[in-house]
């Protein structure tokens, strides 16, 4: 592949993988609590990407509502 080409494919497929949930899930009622981020790989952004701060809202947007 020639350099001109190269600039525009990101070398990665995925550029990050995340667990958003919530850090202590309440047992007894359904009371919606605010999402957190419980895991993400790599742990540091990308040179050329970083994560997003509001990646956690729009995984889940109304928030987390324990029904188990």
């Amino acid at each position: 592949m020639c350099e001109q080409t190269k600039r525009y494919f990101c070398p990665r497929l995925v550029d990050y993988v995340i667990i958003v949930g919530c850090r202590h899930p309440n047992e007894y009622n359904h009371i919606t609590q605010t999402p957190e981020l419980l895991r993400r790989y790599p742990l540091e952004d990308h040179k050329d990407f970083a994560l997003p701060p509001d990646v956690i809202f729009f995984c889940q947007p109304e928030g987390c509502i324990n029904t188990g």
